[in-house]
């Protein structure tokens, strides 16, 4: 078990040293890294990058993901979390509510906001398969 943090260690700091080196790599991480950062499986991982909800670059025949891309990915979304760092959605948190939220907001329990949205067809937006509510809709809750 030492072994292997041993390792994954002296893995960390040749990326950093060659990150520091080369200026391309600056703006850019690891695979690992991002994996590291978020806490997550190889697979699951990968198939953020598959599904190119940020940007990667190929550098010495090595995937890296675009720092200022996965930042951006990063504050609009709520699914994934860094290990040690800040909370994710900060921009989705400023264009949107979850119904729980919105439902706390007005003080009223979340199901009666639903058939609420529901019936008046108003207007959402789907964030990781999940509804949420555009700010300036929220306002016009039984408005006619």
């Amino acid at each position: 078990m030492d072994n292997s943090m041993e390792i994954q260690d002296i893995r960390t700091r040749l990326e950093q040293f060659q990150a520091n080196k080369d200026p391309r790599l600056k703006n850019t991480m690891s695979v690992p890294e991002m994996r590291r950062l978020l806490g997550l499986k190889k697979t699951e991982s990968y198939w953020l990058v598959h599904r190119n909800f940020f940007e990667t670059k190929i550098i010495d025949g090595k995937m890296r993901v675009d720092i200022e891309s996965f930042e951006k990915w990063y504050a609009n979304q709520v699914k994934h979390k860094k290990v040690n760092g800040e909370e994710p959605g900060a921009e989705l948190m400023k264009t949107s509510y979850s119904f729980k939220d919105a439902a706390n907001l007005l003080g009223i329990n979340s199901s009666n906001l639903y058939e609420i949205w529901r019936d008046e067809n108003l207007e959402t937006i789907t964030v990781d398969f999940v509804k949420r509510l555009p700010i300036e809709v929220l306002p016009c809750i039984g408005c006619d």
